[in-house]
């Protein structure tokens, strides 16, 4: 039956409210003294006792039991009993009253930090309608099926759109608010709400490989990669609760041996401190800041695998960014076809087609679109170097496409160009046959990211394949502190490598998520762009920005620093408040007599739940605005 949330929580509020009355009744006959009444009284108290602090006496008695002495729990325990023991039933029992107050809103406080990201973990399509009417469960559903989804339905699976344009609401996955609008034969992505009208869906992924199916394996994967600041608290507190003990213990023999205190007023000193120095406003608030700071981010379109990635962001020294796709963005078009020796425009586009239509790369995508037939030889064996092009043979004939470093490694005679953008180089049986000019388009907010990154005194850096000339122009137009031009994939690696091994901050790199796979898993922050329906950002990335708005980078580091902001406030708030509590409960001249421990309990409980409320001001972050 406790398995059931909601008749657990009843069981425990009736519970609650018994052992409530009992304390209140054995309290009332203490306070008016009625008389014959003291065995009745004890047992009222404990029992009142008992129902109250349940649960926490079943906690601190399995932590001894498994070993794990020093905790909260059997701190609130070792002070309720003393109190106890000194016929202090009053105060014993609002020890774990309060204690358990404050759990409640501890509780509350969790549940409203994982709202901005309860949406995506609760989405859940079990049932979808195929075109022709027949109902099938959402796993069963396979490549190549065509789906009927309706208005206001949630798209189950990824697909292409084979009817008219549609909007959709992508808010659950980007963040935006703004219907996004699709058009026939654009790509549609699970968990996104149909808005327009009824659609069909033609399905290219099934349910265990959706984009829905992804992104909700990713926000489980985040509450599982702790911060260093987090797994230093846990250390702290380790080390802090056995320090308060023996604290505890010197106070006892300096009070009762030496000057000759009383064993109740020496006991109940002695359980003061033991209550105000419980850490669980450490322990709780700073693991609670990071979550609340993935779920705003989350709430942005922005998601990070851990909080250590957040804060791992904040400590910065440098940024480095791939170019195509990530600055640009990577909407490559044929700006220009050159053929020689008698090969025609469109016979060039064809064997460029041809050659490249096995790459994944966005530039072949824009050589398809350009030849814009479909490619009759399938089966064509294609080998491809590295950074530099392919080689393939068509009907007999050698054919390389790649650019400069290909011609050169083939030994081929050409002119180079000079033309701005990515040029590809045809040759045929080792014979030069001209060139084409594939250019992109700079983001238009990639200027102001960079120049917030430079603001910050972080080193940005852009790497691209692309010639020289054409990193130069994107460069200084976008504000990079620096570029590397041609480099390969390996280049790239190197490149980061030797900047992670100087060791005087943190690296981030940010790329589309294709052929970034070793950058983004060397880097200490691995950070994908549109990466909602790529396997490579997923499994490589630590952050993965939902779509293509490069300015999610300011909105994530925001957060990040208002996430350290926050934690550092409450770290400091809670630290300064015991230290004065503990002066007041150990130094007898300060000593509040039988209200410390009273005082003690609401310092406690006071301290944690306002550090909780500063914590909740991260989730009202308001997104960066462009």
């Amino acid at each position: 039956i406790l398995k059931n949330k909601k008749i657990s929580n009843i069981i425990k509020v009736i519970l609650l409210i018994i052992g409530f009355s009992f304390f209140l009744t054995a309290h009332i006959l203490e306070q008016f003294d009625v008389a014959n009444t003291e065995v009745l009284r004890v047992v009222f108290a404990l029992v009142g006792y008992v129902l109250i602090g349940y649960d926490i006496i079943i906690k601190a008695i399995m932590s001894i039991i498994h070993g794990d002495i020093f905790n909260e729990n059997t701190l609130m325990l070792i002070a309720s009993i003393g109190a106890l023991s000194i016929s202090e039933f009053f105060e014993g029992t609002m020890v774990l009253l309060l204690y358990k107050i404050g759990e409640y809103f501890q509780d509350k406080a969790t549940e409203n930090s994982k709202n901005a990201i309860k949406e995506l973990m609760e989405i859940k399509v079990d049932t979808v309608r195929l075109s022709n009417g027949i109902i099938k469960n959402v796993k069963d559903v396979n490549i190549g099926e065509i789906i009927s989804i309706r208005v206001g339905e949630r798209i189950p699976l990824d697909g292409v759109l084979k009817t008219s344009d549609t909007s959709l609401d992508m808010k659950t996955l980007t963040g935006e608010s703004m219907p996004t609008y699709v058009s026939e034969g654009e790509e549609i992505l699970s968990g996104s709400i149909n808005l327009s009208k009824v659609i069909e869906v033609e399905v290219t992924k099934k349910d265990n490989e959706s984009t829905l199916t992804k992104v909700r394996k990713l926000v489980e994967e985040a509450n599982n990669k702790k911060s260093k600041t987090e797994q230093f608290i846990t250390k702290f507190a380790r080390i802090y609760t056995p320090v308060i003990l023996l604290i505890a213990v010197i106070v006892f023999l300096v009070q009762f041996l030496i000057l000759k205190e009383t064993i109740v007023d020496t006991l109940n000193n002695v359980f003061t401190i033991l209550v105000i120095s419980c850490p669980c406003a450490l322990v709780i608030s700073i693991p609670l800041a990071y979550f609340a700071g993935i779920g705003a981010c989350s709430a942005n379109g922005i998601l990070v695998k851990g909080g250590n990635y957040l804060e791992a962001i904040n400590k910065a020294k440098y940024f480095v960014f791939d170019k195509t796709g990530t600055i640009t963005k990577g909407n490559f078009k044929v700006s220009e076809v050159n053929p020689l020796n008698g090969l025609s425009k469109d016979e060039m586009i064809e064997i460029i087609a041809k050659a490249e239509q096995y790459s994944l790369h966005p530039i072949a995508k824009s050589i398809e679109e350009c030849y814009g037939k479909p490619i009759e030889d399938k089966n064509l064996v294609a080998e491809e170097f590295s950074g530099a092009g392919v080689k393939v043979k068509i009907e007999e004939k050698v054919i390389l496409v790649g650019n400069e470093n290909l011609m050169n490694q083939f030994n081929i005679n050409f002119d180079k160009s000079d033309a701005v953008g990515t040029i590809l180089y045809l040759a045929i049986d080792n014979l030069y046959y001209g060139y084409i000019v594939i250019s992109d388009e700079i983001k238009s907010e990639s200027s102001k990211v960079i120049n917030y990154l430079n603001a910050k005194n972080i080193l940005t850096v852009m790497l691209t394949g692309d010639k020289e000339e054409v990193a130069s122009s994107v460069a200084s137009s976008v504000g990079f502190s620096e570029y590397k031009a041609k480099l390969l994939p390996e280049d790239k690696y190197n490149y980061l490598k030797e900047l992670i091994d100087r060791k005087d901050g943190n690296v981030v790199y940010v790329g589309d998520g294709i052929n970034d796979t070793p950058s983004l898993s060397i880097a200490d922050v691995g950070i994908a762009m549109g990466g909602v329906g790529s396997d490579s950002a997923k499994e490589c990335a630590d952050i993965v920005i939902m779509n293509d708005d490069l300015s999610k980078i300011n909105t994530s580091m925001d957060i990040s620093k208002f996430t350290r902001k926050i934690i550092i406030e409450n770290v400091t708030f809670i630290l300064l408040i015991k230290v004065a509590a503990l002066l007041v409960g150990s130094i007898p001249s300060l000593s509040l007599g039988k209200f410390g421990m009273i005082f003690a309990i609401f310092a406690d409980v006071g301290v944690c739940l306002l550090a909780i409320l500063n914590v909740l001001r991260i989730m009202k972050f308001k997104k960066h605005q462009k």
